[in-house]
Formats: structure tokens, C-alpha cells, sequence
């Protein structure tokens, strides 16, 4: 994956969205991690609103946070079978 810039609105919107998270899956991703994205989020001005109601997809957030939240995703929080299909699906591509 190429490297993802963060802005402090995607780190807000990233945060959003891991608020309607399980607890024990966000307690996967390393605190220093975590805390930087508290911290940037702090700084942000922008209004963010997530609809719990709605697919990631269909929520109005950048692409920077989408990649980000894949990233946390494929790194600290998917199972070992989770990562199999997901490199069985890229291998398919």
C-alpha cells in the first residue's frame, strides 16, 4: 500500500468512525497510533458527522480516511483468516 498522508480532518473522521467500533477491536491498534489520532482529530475544525445507519461508503468522508481505516484494518485488527481472503481476493485481481 503506498503511504497514506493524514490530515487532521481525516484523522478526525478516522476516530469517528472507530468510536462505533467494538472497544476490543480498536484495543488492537497500538496506543501511539491511537494517541496520535486523538491528537491531530483535536485540531481539526471541520464539522464531521457519521451515520451509524450508513455503509462506509456511503458516509461523507475523504478517500485518505477510508485507506487509513483498510490499513488499521489489514495491519492490527483482521484475524488470520481475514487476511487469507483478502489476499486470496487481491491475488484474484
Amino acid at each position: 500500500m503506498d503511504k497514506i498522508e493524514l490530515d487532521n480532518d481525516s484523522c478526525k473522521e478516522v476516530l469517528l468512525i472507530l468510536a462505533f467500533c467494538n472497544k476490543d477491536i480498536v484495543n488492537n491498534i497500538p496506543d501511539e497510533i491511537y494517541r496520535e489520532l486523538v491528537d491531530r482529530a483535536a485540531l481539526s475544525e471541520k464539522n464531521v458527522k457519521i451515520d451509524k445507519n450508513k455503509k462506509i461508503d456511503e458516509q461523507e468522508i475523504s478517500k485518505n480516511s477510508i485507506d487509513y481505516l483498510t490499513y488499521l484494518f489489514v495491519n492490527y485488527i483482521a484475524t488470520d483468516k481475514d487476511k487469507e481472503t483478502i489476499n486470496y481476493l487481491f491475488d484474484m485481481e
